[in-house]
């Protein structure tokens, strides 16, 4: 049996990794509301419900895509230098009912084998989310399945 294999130069490998590190979620376009550029409609939909509670009292002081560091730059033991790693969620609000702050991640749907309804998130996703929730436990964070 024959294997046909297409060789590539190196500039054509980087040009393919280009064209694939630039690719947006699935089934989703930028939007750009009030002047915010959000990943996709479920999140600037999001947003404008969020306005609106704010508006009726329910949450306060709204805001998109805070950051959060969630390791410091700096050196082990054996001296090798480490990069701050952030995670930026895509709403920050004071919820007035609850009294605590809420980090919300908007996130598309998809299906399970069984039917189950599971957020649609990337391989890393977790592992942020794990570290944020551990570096504010004062934090409730959610996500929103649209």
């Amino acid at each position: 049996m024959k294997i046909d294999v297409e060789y590539m130069d190196t500039e054509q490998y980087l040009a393919l990794m280009e064209q694939t590190r630039k690719k947006q979620p699935v089934n989703s376009r930028k939007v750009v509301l009030d002047n915010i550029e959000f990943d996709s409609g479920a999140e600037a939909g999001r947003w404008q419900e969020l306005k609106l509670l704010q508006r009726a009292g329910d949450i306060q002081q709204l805001s998109a895509h805070p950051e959060f560091i969630i390791q410091v730059k700096g050196r082990d033991k054996f001296g090798q230098a480490f990069r701050q790693r952030t995670y930026t969620a895509d709403f920050r609000y004071w919820d007035v009912g609850k009294s605590h702050w809420i980090i919300e991640d908007v996130k598309g749907k998809r299906y399970t084998k069984a039917g189950n309804v599971v957020p649609h998130v990337s391989r890393d996703f977790y592992l942020r989310w794990d570290a944020a929730r551990a570096a504010y436990p004062d934090y409730e964070f959610i996500i929103v399945i649209r």
